[in-house]
């Protein structure tokens, strides 16, 4: 969990015009929103958007990107695999 943490915390820290590549070949309104983008919707959280987190291919899709590195690339698959577990419970 550790590291997934300090992935999310990289990809929160890099600098804004590189998270912007993010707005790119996502679903209408998703994508990379910065924080206070809306202020009465944003104002205490910024967020990605990656089309279908589930696949292998769009996680590295958006892993390319943002140009990550392996270690950030190979902890954020199996967290969003585990993410995908949950929702299907539902």
């Amino acid at each position: 969990m550790a590291d997934i943490r300090a992935t999310i915390r990289s990809l929160l820290d890099m600098p804004e015009e590189v998270k912007l590549r993010n707005t790119e070949n996502i679903i209408s309104g998703t994508g990379y929103i910065p924080m206070n983008a809306q202020p009465d919707m944003t104002q205490f959280f910024e967020s990605f958007g990656i089309y279908n987190a589930t696949s292998y291919a769009d996680v590295q899709a958006f892993c390319s990107l943002l140009y990550l590195s392996a270690g950030p690339r190979c902890a954020l698959f199996p967290c969003l695999q585990f993410f995908k577990g949950i929702i299907s419970y539902f």
